[in-house]
């Protein structure tokens, strides 16, 4: 007689995460003291997509989990030029992106009740710092001109952001197990976070880069 024997599955360990974020985005441009008007305001209007890819490395685990992250996102958002002699509005399109780099020197997960309790809310923190590459495009895509200076460059600041995961496995824990043993992902998570950033080269009169906004997204902890 054969008999298969059951076997438990036993969770791979943790060593890091992934995530893919999205969210609507304002810069602080128009904060900048020595502007006249909103120039931001008046061309691009309001929030533009935001989107973004984040992953981590653990460090630590124990009282919850440390890690250190680095990130990279996307905004872009168009609208029609203004005539600075006259401040009418140009036919033609103009484009501003920026694409913010991102290291996270402190990123704690407080997910120490779902490792113990099954518990699926995980509250989460991050700061750090963050270089973010500009571009003002024209109607052709090329680099727009400013007092003969082409639109580009790059600043740097920091960020930080708090947040809230859920634990998708919770609802599923069987589809989970399968995701573990196949793809090597512990634990998949939807979340909501407040990200707040100050990129102004700290301090330097200019203008500013960060904002803040809220961004979700989805998690994968392998």
């Amino acid at each position: 007689m054969f008999l298969l024997p059951f076997l438990i599955f036993a969770e791979t360990p943790k060593s890091g995460m992934v995530e893919f974020q999205f969210g609507f985005f304002k810069p602080n441009i128009d904060s900048e003291s020595s502007l006249t008007g909103k120039p931001y305001k008046d061309i691009f209007g309001d929030s533009g997509f935001v989107y973004g890819f984040e992953s981590g490395t653990n460090i630590f685990s124990g009282y919850g989990t440390f890690s250190l992250s680095w990130g990279i996102s996307k905004f872009s958002v168009s609208g029609k030029g203004i005539y600075t002699e006259t401040g009418l509005e140009s036919k033609d399109k103009t484009e501003l992106t920026l694409i913010p780099i991102e290291l996270n020197v402190l990123n704690y997960s407080l997910d120490i009740f779902q490792e113990k309790f099954g518990f699926p809310l995980v509250l989460f923190v991050k700061a750090g710092f963050s270089y973010t590459f500009w571009r003002v495009t024209n109607g052709i895509g090329d680099t727009s001109e400013f007092e003969n200076k082409e639109a580009k460059g790059g600043k740097y600041g920091y960020q930080y952001s708090l947040g809230l995961r859920f634990l998708l496995d919770f609802l599923d824990s069987g589809t989970a197990d399968d995701f573990d043993r196949d793809m090597g992902v512990n634990d998949s998570y939807i979340f909501i976070e407040y990200f707040g950033s100050k990129v102004d080269n700290f301090g330097e009169k200019g203008f500013d880069l960060g904002g803040s906004y809220l961004t979700f997204g989805l998690s994968l902890a392998y």
